[in-house]
């Protein structure tokens, strides 16, 4: 048993359709093919500033490619989930643009602005950034994790009572009130 591609010439020529109806989705598929056989190539090019996200023991870390781009040209921000970089890199002048001949143009320069969600869990107040040989190194440490404790419950009538070793009593409230009272008027030993 041969199988026959939807799109093959001879499929075609069985079909009852007059139009080919796959011609049209053809350019369409192929891009498709091309995003999902090579997806890293894509997100880097989406604005010239390539991007990694890990995690390590301590935290979350960013390294963010900023080829030519100073510190004092960048700037880092979070509010809520969202972390913002926003940064800016030299503009060839138009005089200098109009001088040159290009033959092939691949820098990206110019104001850069990226979004990234965060996962909950950092701590937005020891957040920190630096750029070294042109690549931007943002570490966002890791909030403590809640400890698990036990809480003591008691009832509002006051007849039970869970301690915070997890045992429960029950008592009347009127025989705790009693027991204090006569432990009050009783002679100390």
């Amino acid at each position: 048993m041969t199988i026959v591609p939807l799109t093959s010439p001879a499929r075609r020529k069985r079909s009852r359709w007059p139009v080919d109806v796959y011609a049209d989705f053809a350019p369409m598929l192929a891009e498709f093919d091309k995003l999902m056989t090579q997806p890293e190539v894509s997100a880097r090019r989406s604005n010239g500033h390539g991007i990694d996200l890990y995690e390590t023991v301590e935290g979350l870390v960013l390294e963010m490619a900023v080829p030519g781009v100073k510190a004092e040209q960048i700037d880092v921000s979070i509010e809520g989930r969202q972390l913002t970089v926003r940064g800016a890199s030299e503009h060839v002048t138009q005089e200098a643009a109009q001088e040159r001949r290009y033959w092939l143009q691949g820098i990206t320069r110019g104001e850069f602005v990226r979004t990234i969600a965060v996962p909950s869990g950092v701590k937005a107040d020891d957040i920190s950034a630096t750029v070294t040989d042109g690549i931007l190194r943002v570490v966002m440490p890791k909030a403590p994790e809640a400890v698990a404790r036990k809480i003591a419950v008691a009832q509002a009538d006051g007849t039970a009572r869970v301690q915070a070793d997890g045992t429960s009593r029950v008592q009347s409230a009127e025989r705790h009130i009693g027991a204090e009272a006569a432990t009050e008027g009783a002679p100390q030993a």
